[in-house]
């Protein structure tokens, strides 16, 4: 007997549940990695479960909000910002309404990447008897920038939109084909925020010593 076919809610969740798998295990190490081995392997149990749980859930809401993102209940294009504006006081159509909700949903994942940013830079970078106002400038802020230019990367470059033809492959062989680029854009988008947000932390710093 053929079984039966899997509903297209089916398939969009169980993709969803892989990608948070595939992005929970290399997050995990990273933080581990950096928590444990080289910044403070001797901190506090608590502090080091307040962290972890701090990270994760700043990682579960990006993702979630990706990934409301990227799938839309009725595909639109967005409205311009300008337009949006522009229109808020006055009467909406059927059309224009659904589009604002994709234009609303991707301001809201942008909000999210750049605070999920800042929460996940901030919990690896904890350090008990830390100052706090240094690592909100300093670390903190980074995070947010990193976040952020990510979100904007993505909207500007309309990832949500399929490109054909799609092929689908075993995860673990279209995982090992996209390693590469994946790896040359995160390089590429870690070297721009990090040019982006230092500059203004090294003047803010300078502003906070000065008062």
């Amino acid at each position: 007997m053929s079984s039966s076919p899997v509903e297209p809610e089916t398939v969009v969740k169980n993709r969803h549940l892989g990608f948070l798998i595939w992005q929970s295990i290399p997050s995990t190490a990273i933080f581990l990695l950096f928590k444990l081995l080289v910044l403070s392997p001797r901190c506090s149990i608590l502090t080091f479960l307040l962290t972890l749980s701090t990270f994760h859930v700043s990682q579960l809401a990006f993702s979630s909000a990706l990934s409301f993102a990227s799938s839309p209940p009725q595909p639109k294009r967005p409205v311009p910002p300008l337009r949006l504006a522009f229109s808020l006081l006055s009467s909406w159509s059927p059309d224009f309404r659904r589009r604002a909700v994709v234009s609303f949903t991707l301001m809201l994942f942008v909000a999210v990447a750049a605070a999920s940013g800042f929460l996940s830079v901030a919990s690896v970078c904890w350090l008990e008897g830390f100052d706090g106002v240094e690592l909100f400038w300093r670390v903190g802020f980074r995070g947010f920038v990193c976040g952020l230019l990510y979100a904007f990367f993505y909207v500007y470059k309309q990832r949500w939109v399929l490109e054909f033809p799609i092929i689908q492959r075993p995860p673990f062989f279209s995982f090992k084909m996209s390693l590469p680029s994946a790896i040359k854009k995160a390089l590429k988008l870690s070297g721009a925020a990090y040019l982006f947000s230092a500059l203004p932390v090294v003047f803010l710093a300078d502003q906070l010593k000065s008062e």
